[in-house]
């Protein structure tokens, strides 16, 4: 993550070397570098020529048979689509356009997309009643109905560690941030006296999701200080028509959306580095140039008076 944050430091006007912008003498004399906000602009600009409203498109399938009937289907996943997108822009902030700059700074930009298993009632068992199951299904329509079902954010790219041979459809991700211990103990409360600190440190807290495949789950597993806290099968799976009883056969995805700016490329080395490049990562001399030279007009205006 050196060249992100070499990245973010130049956006915010941060510039590293600033010996090489302004020298010592005349910051001990207390006057301070001119940086302009050419990094600042370049991304913002750029940002804003990105729309975030999805433009929704579903074909129609070519058919011999009622095609009236194909036409209504596809409006209907069309406003189903732009239904989506309205709340998740009205529930979560528009993601997409936190995302966007994300995308033109850093080169990156993760989405992670999540079922919010907590508002889902229990399902039955496997052996339950025809009317227990048709009981639970009413309970998720009405459910959907009055709530959104998904969690959508935008992670920072500097807490997302992905598959680097497949990071479109990676079979890893490691998710890395940082939680108060209160918060630790309510969201894991049989481990609560395994988790220390007091009130105002924050603990290290990992999340990872694998990939299903054939007869593999996936897994979802979390750490709290190195602890383990929570471990279970990838919920994002389920079985293909292959399974059977005897042997299982499961396909899925992680809940993250991964994708690069489209500036970089791949290398032998498969580098993220190479990959992922946001749009100021080769224009670093020439902002140090700019700063340099705004410097020294404004020393000699200064000292010429």
């Amino acid at each position: 993550f050196a060249n992100l944050q070499d990245d973010n430091d130049y956006y915010n006007g941060n510039y590293p070397n600033i010996g090489e912008i302004i020298p010592r003498e005349y910051r001990e004399s207390g006057m301070g570098a001119t940086i302009p906000p050419t990094a600042r602009n370049a991304v913002d600009n750029a940002s804003d020529h990105i729309l975030t409203t999805p433009r929704i498109y579903v074909p129609v399938k070519q058919t011999d048979n009622d095609q009236q009937a194909q036409q209504d289907l596809a409006e209907r996943k069309r406003q189903f689509l732009a239904a989506f997108w309205h709340r998740v822009e009205v529930d979560y902030a528009n993601p997409l356009a936190i995302g966007r700059k994300k995308l033109v700074k850093d080169g990156r930009v993760v989405m992670k997309k999540e079922i919010r298993w907590e508002i889902i009632p229990d399902p039955p068992m496997a052996d339950a009643s025809r009317g227990d199951k048709q009981r639970f299904r009413n309970r998720l329509r009405k459910l959907a109905q009055s709530q959104f079902l998904w969690n959508i954010q935008v992670c920072p790219n500097e807490s997302i560690v992905e598959d680097p041979d497949s990071p479109n459809d990676p079979k890893y991700v490691y998710e890395f941030y940082e939680i108060y211990p209160d918060e630790a103990r309510r969201r894991f409360p049989e481990y609560a006296e395994e988790i220390e600190g007091n009130d105002s440190e924050k603990l290290e807290f990992v999340e990872m999701y694998t990939k299903p495949s054939k007869e593999d789950p996936g897994s979802h597993v979390m750490w709290v200080s190195g602890h383990r806290v929570f471990e279970h099968m990838n919920p994002y799976c389920w079985e293909t028509p292959l399974s059977t009883e005897e042997k299982k056969d499961y396909e899925g995805y992680v809940p993250y959306i991964i994708r690069d700016s489209g500036w970089g490329e791949t290398t032998p080395k498969n580098d993220p580095a190479d990959r992922y490049v946001g749009i100021l990562r080769y224009i670093h001399p020439v902002l140090q140039a700019e700063a340099r030279q705004l410097t020294a007009v404004d020393i000699q205006l200064r000292y010429s008076t």
